[in-house]
């Protein structure tokens, strides 16, 4: 999980120390996230989380990806999907 705080100035440099101290914390100051595009959360809250684009996408890397496999576009969304469609 992935979370992007806003910290006080005056207590920010005490927070990341304390982060740094829990061994499955990666803790980043915001001046290293700030290289990537940022974009903002659908829900419209006001959050906005560090997004990257390829440069050059291959849209054909995967076709035949499931060429003679004996599933369905059906029973593949069911899989992925479970009760939720």
């Amino acid at each position: 999980m992935k979370l992007l705080l806003e910290i006080k100035d005056n207590k920010a440099a005490f927070f990341m120390e304390l982060l740094k101290n829990f061994s499955y914390v990666k803790a980043k100051p915001i001046e290293e996230v700030s290289q990537k595009k940022l974009k903002t959360h659908p829900s419209n809250s006001g959050i906005e989380i560090p997004v990257t684009y390829a440069k050059n996408p291959d849209v054909l890397a995967l076709k035949g990806i499931w060429k003679n496999k004996k599933i369905t576009q059906t029973e593949l969304r069911k899989k992925a999907w479970g009760n939720r469609i």
